[in-house]
């Protein structure tokens, strides 16, 4: 008798087994610690932390690793006399991962602690208005720096609202080099069956994933000794923000020691550029270079160089108009050259941009004009317009797309500030609180992708039938001679870190032989 027998192609009938366990492995790994114990009295502050049974590294196993600013309970502290890795200090904790209560010892310099929250009476009365889940952030802030002060601002709208809209496709991007589980794979971000994100700007940047949205746009996650300045009110403080300053942010940028043309003609420094931005547009100077630093580099580039060989003799340093496209400095040279629709603006605005002074002076007023003096008046709410004037722009008029950009921005801040020894003055911090925010977020576990899709199975000397389709719903089969005793079946996934399981040299008996392949994702 003739032998039968099925190919049973994961990708349509297990891969809703292995899809939704998945999921379950996701979830896990994003909300590790969904419950804010209320012994919970410290966080981590590396990107992640290894969690060992016993102190230091020899001799000991990993249980855990956790990521960045998860809260944790810390206990006592064990100093070793020596440790190969070279740290000596280690401090016992508690914490709970997927589910489970355990106990283990990190790196003590991996732990930021709370401060006390009576370590200042009057303190804990100026942040009353805070959630509790901000407090211990804000108290340990304040230890270090007790002139700073921290103002609520509570917005209107549903904190997963904002998530929703800023994972929309296109509106939040991060660089395609960064591990896969952190992009999207929503329609239209991510093609399953050629394993390409698609890029939405420049050469790189394609759509970060929801978790990792949600990750940056909850304040918490920036109320740390560098990523608070993203809360820092951008007014003009001329009491502060002084030419010293600014020389220390442009020092080792290729705007140091170099001298431009003003619009009388005369030779000024990229300083004096900045400042007269700043006298002119009421926007701290501090800003505006770390804002050219972030979008050009220190190096600089095609937007600051003059000689953009699609539009030369133009300058745009704060790359304004360079929309999500193949080629964004084109558009921000294009905005340099033609300016808005007002003609009247735009001799207040100094366009066109034909020199480097312009474009930093003539940029500061805009950004200024456009964002700040309109309410977006932090880095975070440039990015996150979250308090808009006028609320059918929520979520909407965002200065930038790379949603890691308000975290390097506030780190460039505050080293500017450091440098420019003018970190302890009196600075103010307007902080967004919104409505029913999780606990705690995480960023996701780099698990890598999770394409699982077959890209062929073939069956040697055979033809499946029917002949195997991406799109497929159904089995594949295929009927052999009754004195064939094995087959050999192959299998390809899209993905070249993806498994399949079930293929090689299969013993067939008489009749029918049902013969599955799983498909495992990275």
């Amino acid at each position: 008798m003739k032998k039968h027998f099925r190919v049973q192609n994961s990708i349509c009938v297990c891969k809703r087994v292995i899809a939704l366990l998945l999921a379950i492995v996701a979830i896990a790994a994003i909300v590790p610690h969904s419950i804010l114990a209320d012994d919970n009295n410290a966080k981590i502050c590396v990107t992640s932390a290894n969690i060992r049974n016993q102190p230091g590294t020899s001799g000991t196993q990993v249980i855990a690793t956790l990521p960045l600013n998860m809260r944790v309970c810390a206990m006592e502290v064990v100093n070793l006399s020596a440790d190969p890795s070279g740290h000596l200090s280690w401090c016992k904790i508690s914490f709970s991962w997927n589910g489970q209560a355990m106990t283990g010892y990190i790196v003590n310099e991996f732990l930021q602690k709370d401060a006390p929250a009576s370590s200042d009476p009057d303190f804990e009365v100026a942040i009353s208005g805070f959630p509790e889940s901000y407090k211990p952030y804000l108290r340990t802030l304040h230890a270090s720096h007790p002139s700073w002060t921290f103002t609520p601002v509570n917005v209107d709208f549903d904190y997963n609202t904002l998530v929703d809209l800023e994972s929309i496709v296109g509106v939040s991007l991060i660089s395609n080099s960064v591990n896969d589980s952190w992009k999207s794979t929503e329609p239209g971000a991510y093609n399953w069956y050629t394993d390409e994100f698609v890029v939405y700007d420049g050469s790189s940047w394609v759509n970060a994933n929801k978790e990792v949205v949600r990750y940056y746009v909850d304040p918490r996650n920036y109320l740390n000794e560098n990523a608070c300045f993203a809360f820092l009110n951008l007014a003009y403080d001329a009491s502060t923000q002084n030419a010293d300053s600014v020389t220390a942010i442009l020092r080792g940028s290729f705007m140091e020691g170099k001298t431009i043309i003003n619009i009388n003609d005369q030779s000024v420094s990229y300083v004096d550029a900045f400042m007269d931005a700043a006298n002119a547009s009421h926007a701290n100077p501090l800003f505006l270079a770390t804002k050219v630093l972030q979008e050009v580099s220190a190096s600089g580039s095609g937007s600051t160089s003059g000689t953009y060989s699609a539009l030369p003799g133009y300058y745009n340093f704060y790359n304004i108009g360079a929309y999500s496209s193949s080629d964004p400095i084109a558009k921000a040279l294009q905005f340099a050259k033609n300016g808005t629709s007002d003609a009247a603006r735009n001799q207040t605005l100094l366009f066109p941009w034909f020199t480097p002074y312009r474009a930093v002076v003539g940029g500061g007023i805009y950004i200024a004009d456009q964002y700040i003096n309109k309410g977006q008046n932090t880095i975070y709410s440039m990015k996150f317009n979250v308090y808009p004037n006028d609320s059918t722009q929520f979520a909407k008029h965002q200065y930038m797309t790379n949603i890691q950009g308000v975290t390097s921005e506030a780190t460039r801040m505050r080293k500017a500030y450091a440098n420019a020894g003018i970190l302890d003055t009196a600075l103010s911090f307007s902080i967004p609180v919104y409505q029913n925010m999780a606990e705690t977020t995480s960023l996701p576990t780099m698990t890598g992708s999770p394409n699982q899709v077959l890209a062929s199975i073939t069956v040697e000397g055979y033809n499946l039938t029917p002949s195997f389709d991406f799109l497929n719903v159904k089995d594949y089969s295929l009927v052999v001679p009754s004195d064939v005793t094995s087959v050999r079946i192959s299998a390809t996934t899209v993905n070249r870190n993806a498994t399949v399981s079930g293929v090689g040299d299969i013993v067939l008996h008489d009749g029918m032989n049902d013969i599955p392949l799983v498909v495992t994702a990275q």
